[in-house]
């Protein structure tokens, strides 16, 4: 789901006003102030075209779990406008320094994405894995701007973790 802003529209002495040009909303006033409207659009429109929403992505410290079989766990990411406002239902990619993809997991109305038990990959680049952290990635759609932070992870135990 989109956020939008509405702009809304009453009726007034023909005059017309517009306050908060460049804010999500405006009023207008326009004939007999007894008919109130309300126009609902898409923000960041102008001129009748349509841009992404720019987002911010931030994502928070995971752990090396290493009495889970060694599983990274707790690797989340929050997504949001730049207005602040969560956004849901997209896709978050978890990403090792290698460019290796760990998993996935979809924003909740929160706009929290947390992927559990991504398994680590053993081999020669281990511990390029454990001391690059991860990548938390949001590759845009939706009318939305792909955006991605980067966050650390620590190794601990299951007694660590509660």
């Amino acid at each position: 789901m989109k956020p939008h802003h509405t702009a809304a529209v009453g009726v007034a002495i023909g005059v017309a006003t517009l306050a908060g040009l460049f804010s999500p909303t405006a009023s207008a006033a326009v004939g007999p102030a007894s008919v109130p409207h309300t126009v609902t659009a898409p923000s960041h429109q102008r001129g009748g075209h349509s841009r992404p929403i720019p987002t911010v992505l931030t994502a928070h410290q995971g752990t090396l779990n290493l009495t889970n079989g060694g599983n990274l766990e707790n690797l989340w990411a929050h997504l949001e406008d730049t207005l602040g406002n969560p956004v849901e239902g997209q896709k978050i990619y978890f990403v090792d320094d290698g460019g290796r993809v760990l998993g996935t997991a979809r924003t909740n109305s929160d706009g929290d994405a947390v992927l559990h038990g991504a398994a680590l990959n053993v081999g020669p680049n281990l511990l390029q894995q454990l001391t690059g952290g991860y990548t938390a990635q949001f590759r845009g759609g939706d009318g939305y701007t792909r955006s991605s932070d980067h966050a650390a992870i620590t190794i601990g135990t299951d007694a660590a973790l509660r």
